[in-house]
């Protein structure tokens, strides 16, 4: 009998270890898993936390030339009036026509106090790039570096009974 009792408990002590090993191997799989996964959703962020100015600078892109193209701008008639009164520019008088005018105002403005230009524009730390390709061809802003983030957005307006291009591209500027 005490040898059967022994072999008993040996029996019993074998289980145990096998648990015990059991258990090390469940919790080293599950912490390989752990760490591969967790690997991979750090990187995830991490591309979309590289992208999110991207996307930032598109949206403002976006919002900006929808600005100037489809309305007349805050007050509708800013052009003849100071910068002080500008809420925001507009260079159609109708949804996608642009006006002489306007975009002689647009122009100068952006010459004479760009800055300024872009805070009533909603584009604070990025700059801008405005380009009419039509007859005649204008431009305003400060054109980027070649090595600048950019967004460009570009719209089919009518200018002068023609039909034209009007693009804006919104870069970053140091690091935004």
């Amino acid at each position: 009998m005490r040898t059967s009792s022994f072999f008993c408990g040996a029996l019993r002590a074998r289980r145990g270890q096998g648990l015990l090993f059991d258990f090390a191997l469940a919790l080293m799989v599950f912490l390989l898993v752990w760490s591969y996964l967790d690997g991979r959703i750090s990187a995830g962020l991490s591309d979309a936390g590289s992208q999110g100015g991207f996307g930032l600078s598109n949206f403002k892109a976006e919002q900006a030339l929808g600005l100037l193209v489809k309305g007349k701008g805050s007050p509708a008639d800013w052009e003849s009036r100071d910068l002080n009164s500008l809420v925001f520019p507009g260079l159609a008088p109708r949804d996608r026509e642009l006006s002489g005018q306007k975009l002689a105002a647009f122009s100068a403005l952006a010459s004479s106090d760009y800055g300024a230009l872009k805070g009533k524009m909603g584009l604070g730390g990025y700059g801008f790039f405005f380009t009419l390709s039509g007859q005649p061809d204008m431009n305003a802003g400060v054109a980027p570096q070649s090595g600048a983030a950019r967004s460009v957005v570009q719209r089919i307006v009518r200018y002068n009974g023609a039909t034209a291009t009007a693009s804006l591209t919104v870069y970053a500027i140091g690091g935004n």
